[in-house]
């Protein structure tokens, strides 16, 4: 059978459009939306491929290779740029009243990428049943999820890492509505186990460790917001940050610390909004930015390199319109031009220097227009321009 003779294959592919995105961990209780795309595909899918003749026919050249591939949308793909492939059609299982579907690898025939049980009853009653599997190249299971006989998406499922060691599982509690999700590290070692009160969770301090099993970090939440003393670790167990949450919000300082105990960062917050002075540093001390807040606005900034040489500096009025001189600075620390501002507009004396320090040009402004006597000189400090403005229009000789 040539491809052009295999509309199931045509059909699955966008059914595996919908798995995939059923597949993501985030969209597990939107599956309405999901049974309907599947039921739009299977309803053209599946009895054609019930039709198929279980004989197989002579081989012949158009039928060597009947794979469809896919890329990484289940869209179909040519075979450099594919995912996964399709090679056999999905297998009816009656005793489950539904029917098998497989991808595979697309470089290597017989290894299983995807599967899955899904039903054919009618256009809006398509169900997952039994599980949902994705795995890895190297046969290891990647993602289950699990189904009762009703398609109903059981709490519970893992997520494991290539080498087999499991990566997130979540286990239900025996009222059937609670959970605790576990993440761990690659080597085992825990890495937060969450209790959920149905899709929420629990009140209550929230622990996370490293990979060597220290306290990395600790939070507090209470009627499900943040509330309390956040604080994070170094791998040694030493501070990296604290900053505090009220009902949701950050409230006052949060501050950043090398290892050596040093101050990296510290900003101030007013019911969740930075306001006032904060600053932060790079990697060596030095510092990095400084900040000035109102109320969450940015009214200045300042920004230097690690070598400690400034970069730019910029100040706005709390309308944000630029107000005052805009700074910036070549690499070697040399003030390389100043722009002054005044409620957005430039105003007064622009200037700009070449990275020796030599003047390069001064343009006058008022109120957003040229005015004045602008001049500019070449790196040898000759001057080679000498234009008169007037309220922004060149002023030329009579």
């Amino acid at each position: 059978m040539g491809r052009q003779s295999c509309p199931w294959r045509r059909a699955l592919a966008f059914m595996m459009v919908a798995a995939k995105q059923h597949e993501q961990w985030n969209n597990m209780k939107n599956q309405q939306t999901m049974r309907w795309l599947l039921a739009a595909a299977l309803g053209a899918a599946l009895p054609l491929a019930a039709q198929e003749s279980p004989a197989a026919p002579t081989p012949t050249l158009q039928e060597e290779d009947q794979t469809m591939y896919l890329d990484e949308n289940f869209m179909p793909s040519n075979q450099r740029r594919a995912v996964y492939a399709l090679r056999t059609p999905p297998v009816r299982d009656e005793a489950l009243g539904a029917w098998h579907i497989r991808l595979e690898f697309p470089d290597t025939p017989g290894v299983l990428a995807f599967e899955t049980y899904t039903t054919d009853l009618d256009l809006s009653q398509v169900k997952f049943v039994r599980f949902r599997k994705s795995y890895y190249e190297n046969g290891q299971l990647l993602r289950e999820t699990y189904f009762n006989d009703q398609g109903e998406e059981l709490l519970g499922g893992c997520v494991y890492f290539e080498n087999g060691q499991v990566k997130q599982k979540v286990t239900a509690l025996p009222n059937g509505r609670d959970s605790i999700s576990e993440t761990y590290h690659e080597n085992g070692q825990l890495m937060s186990r969450i209790l959920y009160h149905g899709d929420e969770m629990a009140d209550g301090e929230h622990v996370s460790y490293g990979a060597n099993g220290a306290v990395s970090s600790r939070s507090y939440q209470r009627n499900g917001q943040m509330d309390g003393v956040q604080e994070s670790f170094y791998d040694d167990g030493k501070l990296f940050q604290r900053g505090q949450f009220v009902d949701g919000q950050r409230e006052g300082e949060f501050v950043t610390y090398a290892q050596d105990g040093k101050v990296l960062a510290k900003t101030v917050w007013v019911h969740g909004q930075p306001d006032g002075w904060s600053f932060e540093s790079h990697g060596n001390g030095k510092l990095s930015n400084k900040t000035l807040y109102q109320k969450g606005n940015v009214l200045s900034l300042e920004k230097w390199g690690a070598n400690g040489h400034p970069i730019f500096a910029w100040h706005k009025d709390a309308q944000g319109r630029d107000h005052g001189d805009t700074t910036d600075w070549h690499a070697n620390g040399v003030r390389a031009s100043v722009t002054p501002f005044v409620a957005g507009q430039r105003h007064g004396l622009l200037q700009t220097w070449y990275s020796d320090g030599s003047l390069r040009q001064i343009v006058p402004y008022e109120h957003g227009k040229k005015h004045g006597i602008e001049r500019h000189w070449d790196k040898a400090g000759k001057l080679v321009l000498e234009q008169a403005w007037q309220d922004g229009q060149p002023v030329t000789g009579s």
